[in-house]
């Protein structure tokens, strides 16, 4: 059999060939396939779970880890700057962070709380009887502008003419457009869902031509000021139609403050006398006469028909009808479904929605039936324009106490058990709702609102003025707070206290303090900084603690300091300026007083302008250097690898005022003297530690017998250096023989640090150890499978390391007791920079990590494609030296306040 002949490939196929590549293949490809294609060689990070208990005992060091990629930034890279980006969603949980095995989760939730009442899937009530009373909205005129073909009549007169003309009628149309206007008052916030499933239920109902939505701005001092759906002001006139077919729907609780005002009562009168308008009530009865808005009993009646349709009205018990233009009435109706009156017969068709159904039938109603009802008489001859001033509400003298009992007194049972449970949680209409859900099993927003317009709840002292409505968080009065909570049990409490915990952790994607940690654990874990969404649910979660005895009172204030502390936030990654040197940057910029200081390998040295990034002045030291500079009394220094030292004033454009010679071998560290003494400790590689101080003397401390120098490190008027075999000495200032000396016999590949008590040593093979300052014995050792190959960081009672294996420890100073520790990302030259309560962890493979120094979680992540050092400035600013020989300033993304 002959093979066939393949078909002639054509240009059309060709490209469709390639559009099918570029959709089908990009869609198909697998999510990690980015990742496989950047790091080929990685291993997969090990999945992380619960982990088996930990059996009582001194606690094993972990194991060290595989190495792993970097994450996966998932969605699009925003754009911040050439070379760094923040990674999206980077915030680690506290879940993952603690003193057990790296990645042990804990359970944030008792066992004893069991599973959690879903949500209901409506707050509306009989959505289907709502739906068909608004059906009876639903006539069809004829429309004014469009036509259509009248198909009979065509043929008709083709058969009589032998001509195919089209014979064209008036197309015919739903007869009505609605306008919803819906306040936008904070008091609405516990009914938006509500609201958003009665809007839903508007739009889908079919029965309006259109559905067009406006805001209602009330809490305003003056008129209430209308809104597109986009949040610009819109004319007051907008919801009016030109034809008088378009119903006006408003919905208001009418608490605002600008229903008070007469130009707001004049704006819905102008409405009312060109179309009808309705004024649907959030609230139940029983709480209207606590509203702005009057309501006078009325008997409506319609005149006319079609457009020209209006109401006419009579207050109830009088027989003078009255309607526009001398007055109009928009009657009121009540959303919630207590609409029902008790004095009126059910209707069977409508259920709770009775008055709405009633409403219904009056607007379509063309003969002439009376409908009673209460209603806003306005008059519409009342002046709208020009400034009126606002009435001044009187002074509320009653105190927290009497509000309280007032409210227990005058509320729904419901509402007051409301209440009481809001009390150990933090209040904002969201977790109103997970409380009714949850713990009450009820989810009517009217008692949310009883609770809202009760007078008890205050300002919060944590309110975010760009929070979400759903989020805005309010207070209790402490004296309140105690009382309702002296009520409760301690396991309603804490039930109350989880569930809305655990609400808020799963909103915000993350937990940064283990509640369930401070109740049960013997030594619970330190709470690190808080964010914003944290800080409410810390104030009440101590004050819980505080009402658990004495015993949980240390707890207590330790979380209130916290929650009162300063607190981090995230922010938009901004890079103010990227400067560039002559050569690659090993050492960290030196942020001083309002200058930056940098120093390349090449021995270019560089003042810049923290604000602009322009160079101030540059210097050329005239060899290569491998140190640091240092600033000290007001001047700079800097080392040369031909033993050469330099010092300059970084304000004046001039040459060096002083220039000193220490040695033929290269200087490898420098550290300045004691504080107001303009002196420096000087190492060289050839295992020299000079003291040089003010009139540039210079004074041997360890001649060349000794090793390779490390590192120095100083504090307050003591020095300390560490050659690489393990070789410790101290001085003190001014200088004189060592201190101490002490062998450690492990090697050392990076400089100590030190605080006030003891001198902390990188240890290469084995972890860090800790001299006393006082007499040089090693106060603690802490032993790490992978070694520490740079500086640690010394801050708030801890002491940070990173081993080459990429893991991150915190330390106690005093007893060397492992804090926290927790997964970097592992490369060579990984580095630590304190700053702020924060710890910025970079290496020479790129990206820069930043943790909470008190508890290890990890706050944000930049991911870079070069390797940087990392100084830290004000206002959570980064100083970033490149290997690339770029200095980078960045509004870093986490800003503590």
């Amino acid at each position: 059999m002959a093979e066939e002949e393949p078909a002639e490939v054509t240009v059309d196929a060709v490209l469709d060939w390639a559009w099918l590549t570029a959709v089908i293949g990009t869609r198909g490809a697998p999510p990690d396939a980015a990742v496989e294609i950047a790091a080929p060689a990685a291993a997969a990070p090990a999945a992380r779970g619960p982990g088996p208990p930990v059996p009582p005992g001194p606690e094993p060091p972990p194991a060290p880890i595989a190495r792993r990629p970097p994450r996966a930034v998932r969605g699009p890279r925003p754009e911040t700057s050439l070379a760094f980006t923040a990674v999206p969603d980077s915030v680690e949980s506290i879940e993952r962070i603690g003193t057990g095995p790296a990645g042990a989760v804990a359970r944030r939730l008792p066992a004893w709380l069991g599973e959690a009442r879903p949500p209901a899937a409506s707050v509306l009530p009989d959505r289907l009887e709502l739906a068909r009373l608004l059906r009876r909205l639903r006539s069809h005129g004829t429309a004014p502008h469009a036509v259509v073909l009248d198909e009979e009549a065509t043929a008709e007169q083709a058969a009589l003419t032998d001509l195919i003309v089209p014979v064209l009628e008036p197309a015919r149309e739903r007869w009505f457009e609605l306008a919803l206007v819906v306040d936008s008052a904070p008091s609405i916030a516990p009914w938006r869902r509500l609201l958003a499933e009665f809007t839903r239920l508007v739009n889908g109902n079919g029965t309006f031509r259109a559905v067009r939505s406006w805001s209602l701005d009330t809490d305003v001092p003056g008129r209430a000021v209308l809104r597109t759906p986009f949040g610009m002001p819109a004319p007051p006139a907008a919801p009016v139609g030109p034809t008088g077919r378009r119903i006006v729907m408003v919905i208001t609780d009418g608490v605002g403050r600008a229903w008070s005002h007469p130009q707001t009562s004049a704006m819905l009168a102008s409405w009312a006398k060109q179309c009808p308008v309705v004024l649907l009530n959030l609230l139940p009865k029983r709480w209207w006469d606590r509203a702005r808005i009057p309501s006078t009993p009325v008997v409506f009646r319609s005149r006319g028909t079609g457009a020209a349709r209006r109401s006419a009205f009579r207050v109830r018990h009088t027989t003078r009808w009255t309607g526009p233009p001398e007055r109009v009435a928009v009657p009121l109706i009540a959303l919630h479904p207590e609409g029902l009156w008790a004095d009126d017969p059910a209707d069977r068709r409508a259920g709770r929605w009775s008055e709405l159904s009633r409403w219904a039938r009056m607007i379509t109603d063309e003969r002439g039936r009376e409908f009673a009802g209460p209603a806003w008489v306005l008059d519409p001859r009342a002046p709208a324009g020009g400034p009126v001033p606002a009435p001044v509400p009187a002074e509320d003298r009653r105190t927290p106490a009497v509000r309280l009992a007032e409210f227990r007194a005058g509320a729904s049972p419901d509402a007051v058990e409301l209440l009481g449970k809001l009390a150990a949680a933090p209040i904002s209409p969201a977790t109103m709702r997970v409380v009714q859900s949850a713990v009450l099993g009820q989810e009517d927003p009217a008692f949310a609102a009883e609770v809202m317009l009760s007078g008890l709840l205050v300002e919060s002292p944590d309110r975010d003025e760009a929070a979400r409505a759903d989020d805005v968080v309010y207070d209790l009065d402490e004296q309140v707070r105690e009382t309702l909570l002296t009520a409760m049990s301690r396991r309603s409490a804490l039930e109350v206290y989880f569930r809305v915990a655990e609400f808020l952790h799963e909103r915000n994607g993350h937990a940064e303090f283990d509640f369930q940690d401070l109740l049960t654990a013997r030594e619970p874990a330190a709470v690190g900084l808080l964010g914003p969404h944290s800080r409410p649910l810390a104030r009440v979660g101590a004050t819980l603690l505080h009402h658990l005895g004495p015993d949980y009172r240390p707890r207590a204030r330790r979380l209130e300091a916290r929650a009162n502390g300063p607190m981090w936030r995230r922010r938009e990654l901004t890079r103010a300026w990227t400067a560039r040197m002559s050569d690659w940057i090993r050492a960290r910029p030196v942020v001083t007083d309002g200058l930056i200081v940098v120093q390349d390998v090449a021995g270019m040295l560089v003042v810049l302008d923290p604000l602009t990034g322009m160079a101030r002045w540059t210097a050329h030291l005239g060899a290569p250097s491998r140190c640091a500079p240092v600033v000290t009394s007001g001047r700079v220094w800097a080392g040369c690898d031909d033993g050469g030292l330099y010092r300059y004033d970084p304000t004046r454009r001039l040459g060096p005022d002083a220039s000193v010679t220490v040695g033929d071998a290269a200087v490898v560290a420098l550290v300045p003297g004691p504080v107001g003494a303009d002196a420096v400790f000087v190492a060289t590689s050839d295992g020299r530690v000079v003291w040089l101080d003010a009139a540039n003397d210079t004074t041997e401390l360890w001649g060349t017998r000794s090793g390779v120098p490390a590192g120095l490190c100083v504090s307050g008027d003591r020095t300390a250096a560490v050659d690489r075999a393990g070789r410790v000495g101290a001085w003190r200032a001014p200088p004189e023989s060592a201190s101490w000396t002490r062998d450690l016999s492990e090697a050392v590949h990076a400089a100590p640090v030190a605080d006030e008590e003891h001198v902390y040593v990188p240890l290469a093979t084995a972890g860090i150890a800790a001299l006393r300052w006082a007499d040089g014995e090693v106060a603690w050792r802490a032993r790490l499978p992978g070694g520490v190959l740079s500086t640690p960081g010394v801050g708030a009672g801890l002491v940070v390391a990173v081993s080459t294996d990429g893991l991150l420890y915190a330390f106690d100073v005093e007893s060397g007791r492992r804090v926290w520790h927790t997964v970097d990302v592992p490369q060579p030259g990984l580095r630590v920079t304190l700053a702020d309560g924060l710890v910025h962890v970079a290496g020479d493979a790129g990206g820069i990590r930043t943790h909470d120094l008190a508890t290890g979680r990890r706050l944000a992540e930049i991911r870079s494609d070069v390797g940087v050092s990392v100084a830290a400035a004000a206002r959570g600013r980064l100083i970033l030296a490149g290997l690339d020989g770029t200095v980078t300033s960045l509004e870093g993304p986490v800003v503590v306040d």
